[in-house]
């Protein structure tokens, strides 16, 4: 497993990591020592990463999985769609607080204003106890 060689400026260690499909690793799941690190390469061309964080040796399909690239990614756009849902609550918030502030300088303009119109026969009046348009027709 580890090939360790010295050269005149010190030495290095290699350590050789097992790599092969899911496909293969289920095929055979084989015993994996503790500590052992894999390399799953999954049908969908991303990778996968399991340890066997155990005691023991224990077969592929009972150790960790780590790390996995498609769900890395996933995660990644996820996080990307939720900022960007954030954003627009944020503006969506904004405009509302101002959509209501334009209301209430409306209704404060109203409340100043009792009467709207008035003619001979037809008076256009907002009511100031309930807030409704009273419509009030006089005849003589």
């Amino acid at each position: 497993m580890a090939d360790t060689t010295t050269t005149a400026k010190g030495g290095y260690s290699r350590i050789q990591h097992s790599i092969a499909t899911a496909a293969e690793w289920e095929k055979y799941n084989p015993a994996i020592r503790p500590g052992e690190l894999l390399f799953v390469k999954k049908p969908n061309g991303k990778t996968s990463v399991k340890v066997n964080t155990g005691d023991s040796d224990t077969k592929y399909e009972d150790i960790t999985t780590v790390w996995d690239q498609g769900v890395a990614e996933q995660l990644q756009t996820n996080l990307t769609d939720t900022k960007a849902a954030a954003n627009a609550a944020v503006d969506a918030k904004n405009s509302a607080q101002s959509y209501a502030q334009q209301a209430e300088a409306t209704a404060n303009a109203i409340k100043e204003k009792e009467i709207l119109a008035i003619t001979d026969s037809v008076q256009l009046a907002i009511n100031t106890e309930d807030g409704g348009l009273d419509l009030v027709i006089t005849t003589q």
